[in-house]
């Protein structure tokens, strides 16, 4: 599920003690860069609207360097036969094969 930032409180509360461990957060991929690591990365959404293979593998980087050493990327894509647009956006199924490529310790896809 997507949570805009106006319901994160509420998602919290719902998580009880272990909504003090989540860190929701709202960012353009391609510029998010923070010091703290993560043990979990879970993304449903954004890499079907990066359009261009430079956008992927900016997002491969980043996503890469903000998760811990043996933390899980989890992220959701469109199959190769899929839209060609989600909602009114231009969407892409070829950025996975992006992803695949970019040696950036990603082990299974």
């Amino acid at each position: 599920m997507i949570f805009p930032p106006k319901h994160w409180k509420t998602q919290k509360k719902r998580l009880g003690t272990k909504g003090a461990e989540v860190t929701f957060v709202a960012a353009d991929i391609r510029d998010f860069l923070q010091e703290k690591r993560f043990d979990l990365w879970h993304d449903r959404a954004a890499l079907h609207f990066l359009s261009s293979p430079s956008d992927a593998r900016t997002y491969a980087k980043n996503a890469a360097a903000s998760i811990k050493k043996d933390g899980i990327l989890v992220v959701a894509v469109f199959s190769p036969d899929g839209p060609t647009k989600c909602s009114v956006l231009k969407s892409s199924s070829t950025m996975l094969s992006v992803l695949k490529k970019s040696s950036l310790g990603i082990s299974r896809c």
